[in-house]
């Protein structure tokens, strides 16, 4: 099978990890790393949209890799995902969300289930979860939306759950048609 050369104005926007580790200040990128205290933390990622089952149940990584969800989308549309994170742990954790911004021609928001806007948080330096228990899920609303005329092809959006000793990606990737 020939690959396809990707045609000049087709551009691919990877807004996964590397852009939102680079958004991070240095302190709150998180590792695994050898915990001081007896219980281990850490989050389990899904995504998924209406229609569709949990991706990435189960699954643990930091790229998105088995984690990832596609759908196509129109220019001057929206699509709506939905990304839960399992805390596993003490029984007064934090779970930290990082997410891709948008771009040029692209809006990402994120939201509460309540409706309120954690945009600027997630999108910063991360949004924190305080006081969440051993096997609860906490979940934010990402919102895609395309202007008329995207510039790019392909957009992926990652969104980052984090604890003090593991991290755990998912993806959203859009296709415009």
């Amino acid at each position: 099978m020939r690959a396809r050369p990707v045609p000049t104005r087709s551009l691919v926007v990877l807004m996964t990890l590397a852009c939102s580790l680079l958004l991070a200040a240095p302190s709150q990128v998180v590792q695994a790393v050898t915990p001081s205290g007896p219980a281990v933390e850490r989050v389990d990622a899904w995504i998924s949209t209406k229609g569709s089952s949990r991706i990435g149940v189960g699954i643990v990584n930091a790229d998105g890799t088995n984690q990832t969800l596609s759908r196509g989308m129109k220019p001057g549309h929206r699509r709506l995902f939905r990304v839960g994170m399992v805390h596993r742990g003490s029984s007064n954790g934090r779970v930290l969300v990082r997410g891709c911004p948008g771009a040029t021609g692209i809006l990402v928001t994120y939201r509460l289930p309540n409706g309120t806007d954690i945009t600027t948080g997630v999108t910063g330096g991360g949004y924190t979860f305080r006081g969440v228990g051993d096997g609860a899920t906490v979940r934010v609303l990402v919102t895609v939306a395309l202007g008329r005329h995207p510039a790019v092809h392909t957009i992926n959006c990652g969104v980052i759950g984090s604890t003090r000793d593991r991290l755990d990606t998912v993806v959203a990737r859009i296709v415009v048609r």
